[in-house]
């Protein structure tokens, strides 16, 4: 787990942890590879996060995502659309961000499109909690969570946006380091569950991550800790 103590945000703590990841790993390679989420914890670190990164500026820093909507590549409810919303317009300018969705592909066209981009780059990846334990768009119960051999799949979610494209477990499971934010009473509780179940990545996705680390705000903090 991680969390903040005293005074400081999770938010702060965060973006320290991840800019010294990106540090250290371009210490000995040249580039770094960030896999990003969505949701509304992500909304809150990647305006920190994008100006944080500014200190590698000219350094081959490469941002993909984690899981889509399948949605036209310029609909509002798009990750992408959230990563661009949120991330500061210098580091937008600086840095890459590798769009799953691609215009004229099909969604088979998509997947397969950017599981042969993503080959090799495994340095960071983020991940928020949904409130059903999901992760990236691998859902209780759904098929998605039995692929194997891929590093990208179809999958399904919930209404209104069902048609997803997600990364896999054995994909997130070769990356060096792995988080899952968790912020809020509801996602804590989810986890604490999901924790207390120990085995059941059916039921409870998130469980299908090896070696990761639990982001905690105060409130999950209490619960978890």
């Amino acid at each position: 787990f991680l969390y903040p103590t005293q005074n400081q945000s999770w938010i702060e703590l965060f973006t320290n942890q991840l800019s010294q990841n990106v540090g250290e790993i371009l210490k000995n390679q040249s580039s770094c590879s960030v896999f990003l989420t969505g949701g509304k914890s992500a909304k809150l670190l990647y305006p920190s996060l994008s100006k944080s990164l500014l200190d590698f500026k000219g350094q081959d820093i490469y941002f993909f995502l984690g899981d889509e909507r399948f949605l036209p590549s310029d609909h509002a409810e798009t990750n992408l659309h959230t990563v661009r919303n949120s991330f500061s317009s210098e580091a937008l300018s600086e840095f890459k961000i590798s769009s799953i969705l691609q215009p004229k592909m099909s969604k088979d066209e998509c997947v397969k499109n950017y599981d042969n981009l993503v080959a090799g780059r495994n340095d960071i990846i983020l991940f928020s909690l949904g409130e059903d334990a999901h992760i990236a768009s691998l859902f209780p119960h759904e098929n998605a969570l039995q692929v194997r051999n891929k590093n990208y799949t179809s999958s399904y979610g919930v209404e209104p946006y069902k048609d997803r494209i997600t990364v896999t477990f054995d994909f997130i499971n070769t990356f060096k380091h792995k988080y899952v934010m968790v912020v809020g009473e509801s996602k804590a509780k989810i986890l604490k569950q999901a924790l207390q179940s120990k085995s059941d990545v059916s039921k409870y996705p998130v469980l299908g991550i090896v070696d990761v680390c639990f982001v905690l705000d105060e409130t999950a903090r209490q619960i978890l800790i």
